[in-house]
């Protein structure tokens, strides 16, 4: 049953790869896993080395609930550079569960607000990432195939506009 929810998951987040077929080879699945974690990796550095701002939120609730909100520092118009505003570069939630369980959301976004990585993890494993690069193109900023790509729940896998399926005995990264 919980098998049958997960395949009708991941169809629903892959609506194009319904026609495709899934490649289910282990070696060719763990190097696409490893090449999508690594551009995350990649990406997100990328990323906290280009921010200035960062705001720690923690209120009443902060042993259970924390946000942590980065942002980067752009001149407000061509004209006049020297007034600037902050647009978000990355936030990062914590929520730790009363049975002991924790919960993180990161989100990191590019200068011109677009999303480009999104993670969830439970207990520290990585549950759902979705990373989107972006390259601009006759000055329209469009999604590159190559470098975007989807997991979910140690499973399922599409990267470079192909579709893996892991094994089940994979070390988790």
């Amino acid at each position: 049953m919980q098998q049958r929810n997960l395949l009708i998951t991941a169809l629903l987040l892959f609506p194009i790869s319904v026609s495709a077929q899934l490649i289910t080879d282990a070696t060719k699945a763990t190097a696409a896993r490893d090449s999508l974690f690594s551009q995350v990796a990649i990406a997100r550095q990328q990323i906290e080395q280009k921010t200035r701002v960062v705001i720690t939120k923690a209120n009443r609730a902060a042993a259970r609930r924390i946000t942590v909100k980065s942002y980067y520092v752009v001149p407000f118009s061509p004209i006049r550079t020297s007034i600037t505003k902050f647009a978000p570069a990355w936030e990062h939630k914590i929520v730790h569960r009363h049975n002991g369980s924790s919960r993180e959301l990161f989100t990191a976004y590019l200068p011109n607000g677009k999303k480009t990585i999104q993670e969830r993890r439970q207990n520290g494993e990585v549950t759902w990432l979705w990373l989107q690069n972006y390259k601009e193109v006759n000055l329209i900023v469009q999604p590159t195939r190559e470098l975007s790509g989807t997991y979910v729940d140690k499973r399922y896998l599409r990267w470079g506009g192909k579709n893996y399926m892991l094994p089940t005995r994979l070390p988790t990264p």
